[in-house]
């Protein structure tokens, strides 16, 4: 099996927005962007990649769940690599 680039769109507190990007690169995050939406809000852009199996998107998934500070996930897109 090949690799998975996968990248999520995250919604942080915008009070723990660096806490929750430290969080994001001890669990394998390879690219962190931020993008500015409005009234103080900040979404990440977060890239990881995986071994292109559907329980490793889910376990992340859930690894990112239980990260407290983010408030909204949601997959922006998938590519094998």
């Amino acid at each position: 099996m090949g690799e998975v680039a996968v990248v999520y769109r995250l919604i942080p507190n915008p009070e723990k927005k660096e806490e929750v990007k430290n969080k994001l690169l001890e669990e394998g995050a390879k690219d962190i962007k931020e993008e500015n939406i409005g009234f103080g809000i900040t979404a990440l852009k977060v890239m990881f990649i995986m071994q292109d199996e559907a329980k490793k998107i889910e376990e992340l998934e859930n690894k990112l769940e239980k990260i407290g500070g983010i408030e909204s996930i949601q997959i922006e897109g998938t590519s094998l690599l």
